[in-house]
């Protein structure tokens, strides 16, 4: 009997083990599990005390108006890899269908989604099953449990209960049967597909339940790799033209369907969508635009088992969204649209196939209403009128669109957004900002702030654009109207922009664009194509992209114009764009190195120390000249700091004196530095001492505030001690130097010392040096 008592032991222990579970929701949420609603849902959900299929509470769900619907969320990803089903209680106070239930939908995410709809739930308490199509694809899932239902039968109330994961066992999920649709894709190179209408089908209780299945469940076999691959979560990529056969299997089980997929060239506008008007911020709701500040938050591929794959592309360098097997397509706003203020709903639209457009802006509890377009070649832009919708406008939460033909087309969208006639900016209201560099390290082309070198023409013969003298607020601008590009040229004379460093432009445009500037030298004949010299350089971008409504300025170095190996013979400047209006000032080249001449600079031996001379014939923001040494001309040290005349002309002598030069050779520069911290340098000149001149102690700078570099010479001993004393005779700091830093300059921190004079020691148990230190 005892042994008998064990056998049947064990076999609890066995089940318990085989039906192990993970509980999503009990009495309440399990931890760690927390409600996310689905966009646009109503929900009206509380925990009931009263109903429960088991424990002490239950979900109640109230179904009044619009839909309810959500996803039990884990904060982190759990392991679902041993279970083959998530099984929960439920029941009605009406025979209704519950529309949707399944896992691995987080609210953001459905990659591994699996969903049973149609459940039929009773007045009683009944089991429900979702089997897990292939349980060890989901080993990091935080999409735990979902539902959605309608209030198109009516309203009622929903019980749920015992959400959990088993390892269900017994018979009660048989082998499943899998299928796709069988279709023909037509797909352009670049552009990616997938299998459409993926389910699986088990036998649940011996009776069939079919379930749509994310196509990540399945494996995917393309024949013909050449032409498509199609990844582990059936994203399918047309890589050359041709065709290609998609198998899939789910598991083991070879699922029925067969997808052909026809690659071709791909087809896509060459020029951008036209650039909508600059508008008053209060008169545009912008969607998608780079002209506005869009609404944050819009998904613009919900999953609604559409056909249409969505995906951002640049066109002339507008982002521009492409809707390929485009049959139908929503946009979920993250928070309803309040458009009862505006009169049109504007959209450029592209495409090579599709005929007609249907656009019905949807409003919860509101019918579906539609104004439908009929596109011709090229871009075309839709004013829709609201006035032809008499839904109430106050609350949009989707948009939907519809094409023909719906078997699919390949749409291209751009400029989505609702407006209202207001003040459109057609120009800039202030001048461009007034240029302050000194007029001595400039070339002008075009500026009132300077004079301007002669230009044949602002607009040669064989450019693509319009352009006019205007004023801006007084200012002299240039206006460039359609402008695809626009030719420049200074042949008489060219530019000798050698001694210039970068180039200067002001623009403004009234919508988003890409502007594109570029220079071109002549070669010494001064003529295009006359010698084989010409150097063209690589349009360059302005980056950022100019703000609408506002001035931009760039400053781009010279070396970023690629290919312009030369600048002594420049003659044209082109800018490049997309058949837009761009006002332009302050053309002009400059020069960012300080404006300060070097005349002269020697280095003289005098006797164990190193007088340094130099002299300048101009100065203008000049700070000082910092002068530094090196033992190898590729390390250097500052040792000394003399101030400049900051601004003058004239001649001007400086002298400056290295105590203690170290033995070998010395190499010694000048480092000139302007107010606002650019530099530049002076020639580099050599003197060579025998040994070093430990007779002096250098300080530097002196005052100090924070930091004092000391130049240390030969050290004779071991090592050499420093003493910094305070005025009352104290210590302040002390510290050591090794043998290795003789002949070097060090950094002490007398951050944490007081303001006062104080005397510094340097001994090395031969010699002592001394010097004053004065701390403010």
């Amino acid at each position: 009997m005892k042994k008998v008592y064990l056998l049947f032991f064990a076999s609890l222990l066995l089940l318990g083990k085989t039906n192990a579970q993970l509980v999503v929701f009990g009495d309440d949420y399990a931890p760690g599990v927390s409600f996310a609603a689905f966009g646009g849902s109503t929900n009206a959900m509380s925990l009931d005390n009263t109903e429960h299929h088991s424990g002490t509470a239950s979900l109640k769900i109230n179904v009044t108006s619009g839909y309810t619907g959500g996803a039990f969320v884990s904060a982190t990803p759990k392991d679902l890899s041993t279970y083959n089903a998530v099984t929960f209680w439920a029941k009605e106070s009406s025979p209704y269908l519950l529309d949707a239930v399944g896992l691995g939908n987080n609210a953001t995410t459905t990659v591994y989604a699996v969903e049973r709809n149609g459940v039929a739930l009773t007045s009683g308490w009944v089991k429900y099953y979702v089997p897990i199509p292939v349980a060890s694809k989901l080993t990091a899932e935080t999409g735990l449990f979902h539902f959605a239902e309608g209030s198109g039968e009516g309203a009622y109330t929903i019980w749920i209960d015992d959400v959990q994961y088993e390892n269900v066992i017994g018979g009660v999920i048989g082998t499943p049967t899998a299928s796709f649709a069988t279709e023909t894709q037509n797909k352009e190179i670049g552009a990616t597909f997938g299998a459409n209408g993926t389910t699986s089908t088990f036998p649940v209780n011996s009776v069939n339940q079919a379930m749509q299945t994310a196509k990540a469940y399945f494996t995917w076999t393309s024949s013909n790799t050449a032409v498509a691959t199609i990844d582990a979560e059936g994203v399918g990529t047309g890589l050359s033209a041709g065709s290609t056969t998609v198998t899939g299997k789910l598991g083991a089980v070879t699922a029925a369907g067969t997808l052909t997929v026809n690659v071709s060239a791909a087809v896509s506008p060459s020029t951008a969508a036209p650039t909508p008007p600059i508008r008053n911020a209060g008169d545009v709701i912008s969607l998608f635009s780079g002209a506005y500040t869009d609404v944050a938050g819009t998904d613009w591929f919900p999953n609604w088992s559409q056909s249409t794959v969505v995906t951002e592309v640049s066109i002339a360098g507008n982002a521009t969204k492409k809707y390929s097997t485009f049959n139908y397509q929503g946009v979920q706003f993250a928070s309803a649209i309040n458009a009862s203020g505006m009169t049109k709903l504007h959209i450029d639209l592209w495409t090579p196939d599709c005929t007609a457009f249907e656009v019905y802006p949807i409003v919860t509890g509101q019918p579906e209403q539609k104004v439908t377009v009929t596109p011709v070649a090229g871009w075309n832009s839709f004013d829709i009128s609201l006035s032809s919708y008499t839904i109430p406008l106050s609350s949009i939460i989707q948009l939907k669109f519809v094409g023909a033909p719906f078997s699919g087309s390949t749409v291209f969208l751009d400029n989505i957004y609702f407006y209202k006639e207001g003040v459109v900016i057609s120009e800039p209201a202030t001048a461009a900002p007034t240029p302050t560099r000194n007029a001595a390290g400039v070339i002008s082309l075009f500026s009132n702030a300077y004079t301007d070198v002669p230009v044949n023409t602002w607009s040669t013969d064989w450019d693509n654009a319009n352009v006019e003298d205007v004023q801006i607020a007084g200012n002299d601008t240039k206006k460039y109207t359609s402008l695809v590009f626009s030719g420049t040229e200074f042949t008489a004379p060219t530019i000798d922009a050698t001694t210039m460093d970068h180039f200067h432009v002001d623009v403004w445009t009234p919508g988003a664009a890409e502007v594109k500037v570029k220079l071109v030298d002549f070669g010494a004949n001064g003529t295009y194509d006359g010698g084989g010299d010409d150097k063209n350089s690589i349009e360059y971008v302005l980056s950022p992209a100019p703000t609408p409504g506002a001035w931009a300025s760039y400053d781009i170095p010279l070396t970023s114009f690629t290919g312009l190996d030369t600048k002594q013979h420049l003659a044209q400047l082109l800018f490049v764009s997309s058949t837009i209006t761009l006002f332009v000032d302050n053309v002009y080249l400059y020069n960012t190195a300080l404006p300060v001449s070097f005349t002269g600079f020697t280095a003289t031996r005098k006797n164990n120390t190193a007088l340094l001379q130099w002299s300048t014939a101009f100065e203008l923001n000049n700070k000082g000249f910092s002068i530094e040494r090196s033992s190898d001309a590729t390390t250097w040290k500052q040792i000394n700091f003399v101030n400049g005349a900051v601004s003058g002309t004239g001649a001007r002598t400086y002298t400056a004196t290295d105590l203690s030069p170290a033995a070998g050779t010395n190499y010694y520069r000048i480092k000139q530095i302007d107010i606002d911290g650019h530099a530049t340098y002076s020639s580099t000149q050599t003197l060579s001492f025998d040994k070093a001149n430990a007779a002096t102690l250098v300080l530097f700078p002196n005052p100090a505030k924070d930091k004092v570099t000391i130049t240390i010479g030969a050290i004779n001993g071991n090592n050499a001690r420093y003493t910094i004393i305070s005025a009352d005779g104290k210590i302040a700091k002390s510290g050591t130097f090794g043998k290795a830093q003789a002949n070097t300059i060090q950094t002490l921190d007398v951050s944490n010392l007081q303001r006062g004079v104080y005397i510094v020691q340097l001994s090395d148990g031969i010699t002592q040096q001394t010097a004053k230190l004065l701390l403010n």
